[in-house]
């Protein structure tokens, strides 16, 4: 059984985002366009924190465009249970 690997990023860059999205220009002036629109919270489609980065999902894009039918592609966020307050310990002493 083999199992093939997609080539399709699942998040991108806010600069390759509005490529995707048909806006035309240097990637330094859509870098510019891009920080604009974040800033004034008019970016087309939600920018996600991937860990430092700003990132726009892929399936994001797909809805907004109507390329993909999202519901067989729609990340399953699973949040995990909740430590309590206080200070987080490291593991269990030695």
């Amino acid at each position: 059984m083999s199992h093939e690997k997609s080539l399709t990023p699942l998040a991108v860059t806010p600069v390759d985002a509005l490529v995707l999205l048909g806006w035309t220009g240097t990637r330094e002036k859509l870098g510019k366009t891009a920080s604009n629109l974040i800033l004034r919270n008019r970016f087309p489609v939600p920018i996600r924190l991937v860990g430092k980065h700003k990132r726009v999902l892929m399936v994001d894009i797909a809805k907004i465009t109507g390329t993909v039918d999202t519901r067989t592609i729609e990340p399953k966020i699973i949040q995990e249970e909740s430590r309590g307050r206080g200070r987080p310990r490291k593991g269990s002493p030695s």
